[in-house]
């Protein structure tokens, strides 16, 4: 096999992957979920938010003093 032909065909395999990739992912709208049709959905728990800490705690309980 010489080095042009391994390339073309390299280049034709390459193009038909990207067409078959093409086609697949253009048909995503027939795809299932996996979970059975008489399943419920499960509801999930919100937690409160968290207490957020001062945005710009003071680094000391001191008074300034002044000049």
């Amino acid at each position: 096999m010489t080095l042009s032909l391994a390339i073309a065909l390299n280049v034709l395999a390459d193009l038909a992957i990207v067409a078959a990739l093409a086609y697949v992912m253009s048909r995503a709208n027939r795809l299932a979920p996996h979970t059975p049709a008489n399943a419920r959905p499960a509801f999930a728990t919100v937690a409160p938010p968290a207490s957020t800490p001062e945005r710009f705690p003071s680094r000391s309980s001191r008074a300034p003093i002044a000049a």
